[in-house]
């Protein structure tokens, strides 16, 4: 029962401008598919709860931090369960879904400063 996440969790978020080029090089044939999965979120009905947390992943695969905080905000908020099965290996073990956000938000602002 470790508190440590895993070693591929934040240590993706990059840190520099050419890391930053190889995961843009590397993950672009995924965005055709996130951008057919947003589309598709888009015309079902707004109380959908499904699906946020695959975005989610998409989106920190892409290194859209924006979007994958907008994504993560709504899966944790429509499904709670999707998000922890999805999202876990991001977030310390044992951390509420609840905290996830709040979590990410503050590990970013440390690769700013």
């Amino acid at each position: 029962m470790s508190s440590h996440r895993p070693s591929h969790a934040l240590t993706a978020i990059p840190t520099s401008t050419s890391e930053s080029s190889l995961r843009s090089t590397t993950t672009a044939t995924s965005r055709p598919a996130t951008e057919c999965s947003k589309k598709l979120l888009g015309t079902i009905a707004k109380d959908y709860s499904y699906g946020y947390s695959y975005l989610a992943l998409c989106c920190w695969d892409l290194g859209q931090w924006d979007e994958f905080l907008d994504y993560l905000h709504e899966a944790v908020k429509r499904n709670a369960n999707e998000a922890r099965l999805v999202l876990g290996r991001l977030f310390p073990d044992e951390m509420p879904v609840e905290q996830y956000e709040a979590y990410i938000k503050e590990q970013l602002d440390k690769t700013k400063q």
